[in-house]
């Protein structure tokens, strides 16, 4: 078991992670998404606005998790309400929506200057003196500005939780948007097949955890037409891409909605070979098989390898490396010692022997 000063360098290395390598990519995603969302607001030019709110939940919501691992409190709950208003906004049960926009950028000033100050020090709580007051102000204007939303776009009864709007929305689309960047910087088609391998992955995890049936049926036909290489991988991609976006759609606004259209089974459908008629002149018994040689060995069927990526900083795995072999010493230790302590106790169970022996003489 690892000790405290163990567990203390993890939580730090995780800290570390978070501030010098996630948490700057997460700021870029919020300032970029947020200057095209005013820009088309105030001038539209075509980009998709649905998208960009899910970009700017997503970053909150990455900078909220990522903060409550690196145990910055304050950080954790601004996040959290940014994440909340978003939400709110995107979803059409905000009036204002300039007004809680220009709330949100106000508060992302804050969240930067938090990630500055417990960057300096590694015993910074990171809070800074308008973290907690600017939480505050945005949980207030959340309830106050509230309204219902549109009758037009209300959900069914049955609608999904708000965890399960926030993973399908947050979680799956990353790994949707990562297939979606590989399609583009790197459209081979061994490529496209390793991060779908991964997509459908994730299908099946969210499917299972969530409650989602389409989400593993979904997951089911792609491993099928991996496995078949029926269709190019390239063309898979980018009609999953499609129809578990379509799918995440219809399932927020009402799950019964949410079925796998023909379309896309159409796409993964094969067509049976056609049958070849033999004439009735002809021998119908096959072709002899021709012998295989006897030093012929045959070939091992390749070992499937899981496609999922973890990133780690590679002190916590000098760590690692290092605590193993602590462990295989240790154990080496305790078995010298197992082996002298039979010996003693071989020894002791002679003894009384020798005794008994030195006694009749």
């Amino acid at each position: 078991m690892l000790d405290a000063a163990s567990l203390k360098a993890i939580a730090l290395e995780a800290r570390h992670c978070f501030l010098l390598e996630d948490a700057p990519d997460f700021v870029e995603l919020f300032h970029q998404s947020m200057g095209l969302l005013q820009a088309e607001r105030q001038q539209p030019a075509g980009h998709d606005q649905a998208k960009l709110y899910q970009d700017l939940v997503r970053a909150a919501h990455s900078i909220k998790g990522g903060a409550g691992i690196a145990e910055l409190s304050t950080l954790h709950n601004l996040a959290h309400q940014m994440e909340d208003l978003l939400e709110a906004i995107a979803a059409g049960r905000i009036k204002a929506e300039q007004t809680a926009l220009d709330l949100i950028s106000l508060a992302m000033e804050e969240v930067q200057h938090c990630l500055d100050l417990a960057a300096r020090d590694d015993d910074h709580p990171g809070d800074s003196p308008g973290a907690a007051q600017m939480a505050i102000a945005l949980q207030e204007f959340l309830s106050q500005a509230q309204t219902p939303a549109p009758e037009a776009i209300a959900p069914a009864g049955n609608a999904p939780s708000k965890f399960v709007a926030t993973a399908l929305k947050v979680d799956l689309e990353a790994c949707v948007q990562r297939l979606e960047k590989l399609l583009t910087h790197d459209p081979t088609p061994r490529s496209a097949a390793r991060q779908l391998k991964t997509l459908e992955e994730e299908c099946r995890l969210l499917g299972d955890a969530l409650g989602v049936p389409w989400l593993k049926a979904i997951a089911t036909l792609i491993q099928t037409a991996l496995d078949s290489a029926a269709i190019d991988s390239v063309t898979l991609s980018q009609g999953a891409i499609a129809e578990i976006r379509r799918l995440t759609q219809a399932y927020l606004t009402n799950p019964d909605e949410a079925k796998i259209s023909e379309s896309f089974q159409a796409l993964l459908s094969v067509p049976e070979p056609p049958k070849l008629e033999i004439p009735a002149e002809a021998d119908p018994s096959p072709d002899p098989v021709p012998a295989t040689p006897v030093n012929a060995t045959p070939k091992p069927a390749p070992k499937q390898t899981s496609s999922l990526q973890i990133r780690m900083p590679i002190q916590q795995l000098n760590r690692m490396g290092n605590a193993v072999g602590e462990l295989f010493i240790g154990y080496e230790k305790l078995t010298r010692h197992q082996d002298q302590l039979l010996r003693a106790s071989r020894n002791l169970k002679k003894e009384p022997s020798n005794s008994t022996r030195s006694a009749m003489k």
